[in-house]
């Protein structure tokens, strides 16, 4: 497994910025990003150990190159607790991680750009873009490996294998169970190429305004939570219904979209289980027997449901593994369930032009699906 960082800095070095940590297997081109903070042996530790969750095989060791971010007694201390090879490219020379150079270029900047990212806010709407590109990367965009090198007279004929995308190869190398196999295939055949390319481009524009605009605020004044990804939204039949406890004794009544509605604009500071209390309050008669989430999602879309996410459904997913950090001078408040939900339901930014999500193939001989 090949690993290196990006950097978000734009066009200079001063100040802090983000960063983005690529990983790519060399058997399968399996490639994950995950967005960094800081440039820290602790951060590089934590992501390490996101990514050790999000890839369908196990890790068995880790190339990087002569970096101080890599270089360090915590590193290498995670290496040998959990039992991963440490190896790392001679200083100077790019090419000793040439497959992962490669993806920095045709995934990272391909999709990102070289836009000076900083923030909380352009952290998480980084780490949503991710979630969406894996999907993208690793299922849908076969490419071809070269498999020998021939010299024939003046020239070197390069000789390729039939072109797979990561996931194909993953599935015939034999590593994995027979039952993730199918599982695997049946939730990636459910998912639709072209919704998800199309929430791509949402995500980008998105990640696009946190960089160049203010944040967008609110009839309240509060920030929006940034915009977020949702696999439901791009699946071409819809996900399972999630398993409910026993229904209780007396009525189930849910209270309308207008009421829930009225509440938040009257109140934009309640929490959840204080609009439910409210409309407890509103009409005493009423027996709400519902869970909270029930009274919620009536005003969020079919694909922002609360449904209880598997572990193969979070892979796919590629949701973050610990609470995002918050920054102390940021002005941003916190957004309700409701509020993110009633954001997920607004109509997505169009594009602006030249920012399709199509990402560049390998230098030699990639094959993107269309």
């Amino acid at each position: 497994m090949e690993v290196d960082l990006v950097a978000h800095c734009g066009e200079h070095l001063d100040g802090s910025f983000l960063y983005t940590m690529t990983l790519t297997d060399l058997a399968t081109g399996w490639t994950e990003c995950i967005p960094l903070l800081e440039k820290r042996a602790d951060a590089v530790q934590a992501v390490l150990s996101q990514a050790r969750t999000l890839f369908p095989f196990p890790l068995l060791g880790i190339d990087a190159d002569s970096g101080s971010e890599f270089l360090n007694e915590q590193v290498m201390m995670y290496c040998e607790q959990e039992h991963l090879t440490f190896t790392r490219g001679r200083p100077g020379v790019k090419n000793d991680q040439a497959h992962v150079e490669q993806k920095n270029r045709a995934v990272v900047r391909e999709v990102v750009g070289c836009v000076r990212l900083v923030g909380v806010r352009a952290y998480r709407q980084l780490g949503e873009v991710y979630r969406v590109l894996r999907l993208v990367v690793n299922c849908f965009q076969p490419s071809f490996k070269l498999q020998a090198k021939v010299l024939q007279r003046d020239r070197v004929h390069r000789v390729y294998d039939v072109a797979q995308t990561p996931l194909q190869r993953a599935l015939a190398s034999g590593v994995l169970p027979e039952e993730q196999q199918h599982d695997l295939s049946k939730w990636v055949q459910r998912i639709d190429p072209l919704a998800l390319s199309e929430h791509l481009d949402a995500l980008r524009y998105a990640l696009l305004c946190e960089a160049h605009l203010p944040p967008a605020v609110g009839a309240s004044g509060r920030a929006w939570p940034p915009l977020r990804f949702c696999l439901a939204a791009c699946m071409s039949e819809p996900l399972p219904a999630p398993e409910r406890e026993p229904e209780q004794t007396g009525s189930l009544e849910v209270p309308g979209r207008e009421e829930i509605l009225a509440l938040l604009q009257a109140h934009p500071e309640w929490t959840s289980t204080q609009i439910v209390q409210g409309i407890e309050h509103q009409v005493p008669d009423r027996a709400v027997f519902a869970p909270l989430e029930t009274h919620i999602s009536v005003i969020c879309p079919p694909g922002c449901s609360t449904w209880e996410d598997s572990w193969l459904l979070e892979r796919l997913q590629g949701g973050q593994a610990e609470p995002l950090p918050e920054e102390p001078s940021s002005s941003e408040e916190v957004i309700s369930d409701a509020d993110q939900c009633a954001v997920q339901a607004s109509p997505l930014p169009a594009l602006a032009f030249g920012t399709s999500s199509r990402t560049v193939g390998e230098h030699e001989g990639v094959m993107v699906s269309q």
